[in-house]
């Protein structure tokens, strides 16, 4: 099972009094983690994380290009393949 686009977020009161989400932290390819900060703007819209999509039984090209990805077309790509196994499955 491999799940894309996991992250955390952390939030704090900004010296103006308004408390946003302003740090991202994620995984970078299982060397650690990452994050990144915002402190002024807070962060910008983020994609949903995807719950559990099955990609056992791709070959292991198709998962080293989809994590190479930008996040929106490999979102565009995992929704065609849930809805291809959706239909297997019906």
């Amino acid at each position: 099972m491999i799940e894309f686009l996991q992250y955390a977020t952390a939030a704090w009161t900004t010296p103006s009094g308004v408390q946003g989400r302003n740090v991202l932290v994620f995984p970078l390819n299982g060397a650690g983690l990452v994050g990144a900060f915002f402190p002024l703007t807070g962060l910008p819209e983020l994609p949903k994380p995807t719950q559990g999509l099955n990609l056992q039984g791709l070959p292991a090209n198709i998962l080293a290009q989809l994590q190479q990805m930008d996040p929106e077309r490999r979102n565009m790509v995992m929704a065609q393949i849930m809805r291809s196994q959706q239909q297997a499955v019906s």
